[in-house]
């Protein structure tokens, strides 16, 4: 049975912090220890959403396509 596209969510910033949280913490014991610190993991965690939400983040990726939601 086919059924018609529906709009879908991505992981939002909770899933760009964890994400980025967990790859700070497997970085190669080759890079400065001020990268590993608690401190670091939790600020680079947080700045691995900001790409997201300066291109629209909380939106779905076909929004524009939407007459109830379109500025237009």
């Amino acid at each position: 049975m086919a059924s018609s596209p529906t709009s879908c969510w991505a992981w939002g910033a909770t899933g760009h912090e964890w994400i980025s949280g967990i790859a700070i913490e497997k970085l190669p014991d080759s890079l400065p220890a001020f990268l590993r610190t608690s401190e670091a993991v939790a600020e680079i965690a947080v700045m691995g959403r900001e790409l997201d939400r300066s291109k629209g983040a909380g939106k779905t990726h076909d929004a524009e396509r939407d007459p109830a939601t379109s500025s237009t």
